[in-house]
């Protein structure tokens, strides 16, 4: 059986969400955008977009 989790999600513009995902890997180290979103309480697709562009940036690493 599996757990349902609701998650509420914030109203927030791009930049606070990116502070606070930033925020997220720098505590967490490793996770998924899902997690992080969920944590977070952001939407998934803007999270995903966020990490890609902070691995774009050089700001998140990528774990092979």
């Amino acid at each position: 059986m599996q757990k349902i989790e609701i998650v509420e999600l914030q109203d927030i513009d791009y930049e606070t969400a990116k502070k606070e995902i930033l925020g997220y890997y720098q505590k967490h180290r490793e996770a998924y955008p899902d997690e992080a979103a969920n944590a977070l309480g952001i939407e998934l697709e803007l999270a995903v977009k966020i990490v890609k562009e902070l691995i774009d940036e050089k700001r998140l690493g990528v774990i092979e």
